[in-house]
């Protein structure tokens, strides 16, 4: 499988202010929508570059059977696994009301799809699930540490442990940035050549050291480059492309 944007779900985000809550677009025509909760930015979605959405196929990728998600933000995930034949169904938990109203009020919500509100940082539950996939994060925390942390996905693995495989949004970023060093700027505002490093190896390491979650997937040295190159969006170069299809 790779990535194909004719297999994402349309989804809905309509500008709305509910409570500290607010989605904000740059105009009718514009791709881009922001989603802020007292004056920070949670997130954003281009729906022109679909750059956000290639960060989460990794996610969608390995999905299968049951799933559980953290957060819900405009709903991407959760929307793009319900349409999934692998996948039987998915509960998201997120933690804001107002983020589950407005996705409600412009979205039609999948008969295999369930929200519940809570947060995941304290979830607990002895229910089975095949997947837990997270994509959320603290908001209490500086903007530069708004990615899953390694000790998020050690305490919800521990608090929900009869699963078969979690994984997180970010942590091709987190992987990147922890092993060799390299800057946001590097991957996606002055671009680098991910081609010159043993990424396989150093995930190896990775794995192995810094996560030390026995239901993270064993990935291919072919899916591991898949992933990490859709998440910053090398995939879309034909050389590069190329490349990752040869491995």
């Amino acid at each position: 499988m790779a990535f194909d944007k004719n297999k994402v779900p349309n989804f809905n985000i309509v500008p709305a202010t509910y409570g500290d809550i607010v989605i904000s677009s740059q105009g009718e025509e514009s791709p881009l929508f922001l989603l802020h909760k007292n004056g920070k930015q949670l997130m954003a979605l281009n729906t022109k570059t679909n750059r956000e959405v290639k960060e989460l196929y990794s996610s969608y990728d390995l999905a299968y059977g049951d799933v559980l998600v953290s957060g819900l933000g405009f709903g991407i995930l959760p929307l793009w696994l319900a349409s999934k034949p692998e996948v039987v169904s998915i509960k998201v938990i997120e933690f804001s009301q107002e983020i589950i109203d407005l996705f409600l009020q412009s979205n039609e919500v999948p008969s295999n799809l369930t929200i519940e509100l809570s947060d995941i940082s304290t979830y607990a539950s002895n229910d089975k699930y095949d997947c837990i996939l997270l994509d959320h994060f603290q908001d209490h925390l500086p903007q530069s540490e708004w990615h899953i942390n390694l000790t998020s996905i050690k305490n919800i693995s521990q608090n929900v442990p009869n699963h078969d495989l979690i994984w997180g949004w970010s942590l091709e970023h987190m992987f990147l940035s922890k092993k060799f060093g390299i800057t946001s700027e590097q991957l996606f505002t002055k671009p680098i050549d991910l081609r010159q490093f043993d990424l396989y190896s150093r995930w190896l390491e990775f794995i192995h050291d810094d996560v030390k979650v026995i239901t993270l997937p064993s990935l291919s040295k072919h899916k591991l480059t898949e992933y990490v190159y859709t998440y910053f969006n090398y995939i879309t170069v034909k050389e590069l492309n190329d490349y990752v299809s040869s491995l």
